[in-house]
């Protein structure tokens, strides 16, 4: 697509109707979060940048205390987790259970699993689309992102730095994302004529139904995407060339239109009645208006989009410009 907004060279040619799209993308992701992998190390607590999640009395053979405890020997030997600014040491919300200890401080800890400690040592994150989890294993964190600590056992074990036990405490947090990409961001109609339909294109419109550009989408949102699209009708001043509305509809020769439609080209995203049949529809009165949605898997889906343009005998000759919209919201 050309990636001029409007093209101005057409501006006084009242011969012409033109039609320019404009493709503006929202996604709903909280912009104040920095997203990176989950980083934890044992270090000083004057020296952890990030979140404290259990504190240890030394780097092996250690007990174990809560991070809300602050007893000064166990200052030098905290866990501390990095690389992603919203997570914390909660036991609410969008929280994982990492293990249990005896105490809330001069404690031995155990695996979760096990289960008869009444202390929780949590991982939490307040983005609550972001997803936690952890695990224990023998040896390496082969599978996760970062190592937290390591234990001397399954139940009532002394406590170490990553490197102290055969047995480690390994997490991940796999934060929410969005991809979205679009072919290009103006098409054209031409010259539209009351005498046939024209359709959309990269170039200068065509008579025959072309595809005018793709949107590839995906997310591993829980509950996937909605792609969905509002925006204007062709307008030129104060004249409009009427959207076809929210019922699918084949193209009439010699009456104002102005609708798209969509298909999948691959992957596994669905386009939404009613712009999944063969005909047309652009439902300005429900804007903005669900175009078509996908699963979060993070499989990526290419939907085609074609664009209709018709007009009668007494449209008003101009350059008419439509703005579209096409907004990509993750749903949990």
């Amino acid at each position: 697509m050309f990636l001029n907004i409007i093209d101005k060279t057409k501006k006084d040619k009242i011969s012409g109707t033109i039609l320019s799209l404009f493709l503006a993308l929202l996604i709903m992701i909280p912009t104040s979060y920095a997203y990176g992998a989950l980083t934890c190390s044992v270090t000083t607590v004057g020296s952890c940048t990030g979140t404290v999640i259990l504190r240890m009395s030394g780097s092996t053979n250690a007990h174990a205390e809560l991070p809300s405890q602050s007893n000064v020997n166990y200052d030098n030997n905290v866990v501390c987790c990095t690389g992603i600014l919203s997570i914390g040491n909660s036991c609410s919300g969008n929280y994982e259970i990492l293990g249990r200890i005896s105490s809330a401080t001069n404690a031995h800890m155990q695996e979760t699993s096990v289960n008869t400690y009444g202390s929780n040592v949590c991982l939490s994150d307040s983005v609550t689309a972001n997803e936690i989890s952890s695990g224990y294993q023998d040896n390496n964190c082969s599978g996760y992102d970062t190592t937290l600590l390591s234990l001397s056992g399954s139940d009532n074990a002394t406590l170490g730095d990553g490197s102290a036990y055969t047995r480690k405490l390994c997490a991940t947090i796999i934060p929410l994302s969005i991809n979205f990409s679009i072919s290009a961001n103006t098409v054209n109609f031409g010259n539209l004529s009351a005498g046939a339909s024209r359709y959309a294109d990269t170039s200068t419109g065509s008579g025959t139904e072309v595809e005018a550009h793709t949107i590839s989408a995906s997310t591993n949102a829980p509950s996937g995407y909605v792609l969905s699209v509002d925006g204007t009708t062709l307008t030129y001043g104060g004249n409009t060339i009427d959207a076809i509305g929210g019922t699918n509809t084949a193209p009439s020769v010699g009456t104002e239109q102005f609708g798209l439609r969509a298909s999948v080209t691959s992957g596994t995203g669905t386009v939404t009645s009613p712009y999944a049949a063969s005909g047309f529809a652009l439902d300005t009165g429900s804007f903005p208006d669900e175009l078509a949605s996908g699963a979060g898997d993070n499989s990526n889906t290419v939907y085609s989009v074609r664009y209709v343009g018709n007009i009668d005998s007494n449209t008003a000759a101009g350059a008419y410009v439509a703005h579209i919209n096409y907004v990509v919201t993750g749903t949990f």
